[in-house]
């Protein structure tokens, strides 16, 4: 017997960047309608590597659900980690992060968003890259503690 999924595999290696993010943003569909609807709603725009942080050329959203891709990193994805990181934006969208920032330390609160974020989405079966703000699988954090662990961090810091 054939396993299924095994005879549906393609070979990935030759789309590009934009081939890759649209078969993404399709099995995301199959993955997750939730996910996918919000994303069929962003713009995806190509981004330069002056468009993101130093060294963090990857993807990113801002407050109008404009949704940043960076096409080496996008190239160094497989595509199940694609889909992660696609759904990783869109819950950043989703859940408002990029509105309800204030005046918080914007890199302490990204990453206090990212391990909220990446927490929700490995509970839902989501894989995302090996390198990233990764929390552990066996505790599901809130934005409270993780803020009160950030601040007192950055308070025995300062």
């Amino acid at each position: 017997m054939v396993d299924s999924e095994a005879s549906l595999m393609i070979d990935l290696t030759n789309l590009t960047p934009e081939e890759k993010l649209t078969r993404a943003k399709v099995q995301m569909y199959h993955k997750s309608p939730f996910f996918s609807y919000i994303l069929l709603h962003m713009k995806l725009h190509q981004g330069k590597d002056e468009d993101f942080p130093p060294g963090n050329a990857t993807m990113g959203v801002d407050a109008h659900g404009n949704l940043y891709w960076h096409p080496d990193f996008v190239k160094m994805l497989v595509e199940d980690q694609l889909i992660g990181v696609l759904a990783h934006e869109v819950l950043h969208v989703g859940l408002q992060h990029l509105d309800r920032r204030g005046g918080r330390d914007r890199n302490l609160f990204n990453v206090v968003n990212d391990m909220v974020v990446n927490d929700i989405l490995q509970h839902n079966g989501f894989r995302l890259p090996d390198k990233g703000v990764i929390p552990k699988s066996d505790h599901t954090y809130e934005v409270k503690e993780i803020n009160y662990t950030v601040t007192n961090i950055n308070e025995k810091s300062s």
